[in-house]
């Protein structure tokens, strides 16, 4: 008797993922193409469906304030074909971190007709499982990690939004100072002022020759 494990569900969640690989912005832009926005980053091969990457290999940076240019748009391998430091790794020490092809070898695995009593094939099953298992764990993690460093962005670009606000008020707090300073009143004010000052420095002169350090010579 031969068994034959049906792989649908891994395909329809390869092809969400290849979707949301593709997602385009609000301009039409594909968001995880890098620079090269007006091409589709990910292409499946109708054949062997194997899914390769074909955007660009910079990510999108802006500059955000006057010292600091962020990552505004992460390329495709970072977030679907990237794994972090304590990534799982295989056997042969390799690391199992493209999602798609994790998919393909849990999918290609599945599919695989198995004879009753196949033990070396069922062997052959599991260590393809186990790969894919470690696979979607590393892809998980990395997923997890790009969007932790997305958030810690996005609060950073509130912070920097605030600031920016408090800046504006106090430009125009002191604008409004300069503009709407009546001007006879401050010239009048400052040289009241002035003239105090000069009084006090005479005054302190005066008093100085009448101090003790003088009455004691």
């Amino acid at each position: 008797m031969t068994v034959t494990l049906k792989p649908k569900f891994l395909r329809g969640l390869k092809a969400q993922l290849l979707n949301i690989a593709s997602t385009t912005d609000g301009n039409g832009n594909y968001i995880f193409a890098g620079y090269q926005t007006t091409t589709a980053p990910y292409v499946q091969d109708l054949i062997t469906k194997v899914v390769t990457y074909t955007g660009g290999h910079t990510a999108i940076s802006q500059q955000v304030d006057s010292s600091r240019t962020m990552t505004v748009s992460n390329i495709g391998p970072q977030v679907f074909n990237g794994a972090t430091g304590d990534a799982a790794k295989e056997p042969d020490g390799s690391i199992q971190k493209d999602l798609f092809a994790t998919l393909d070898i849990a999918i290609n695995a599945l599919k695989t007709p198995i004879a009753d009593g196949d033990n070396a094939a069922r062997a052959t099953l599991q260590s393809s499982l186990d790969t894919a298992n470690r696979g979607l764990r590393n892809s998980l993690n990395n997923v997890s990690s790009v969007q932790s460093t997305l958030g810690i962005q996005l609060e950073e670009l509130d912070q920097l939004d605030a600031i920016g606000a408090d800046r504006t008020m106090a430009n125009s707090q002191a604008k409004s100072a300069l503009v709407d300073t009546d001007w006879v009143s401050a010239i009048s004010t400052y040289i009241m002022q002035q003239a105090s000052l000069q009084a006090a420095y005479t005054t302190y002169q005066n008093m100085s020759g009448m101090s003790l350090f003088q009455i004691n010579r």
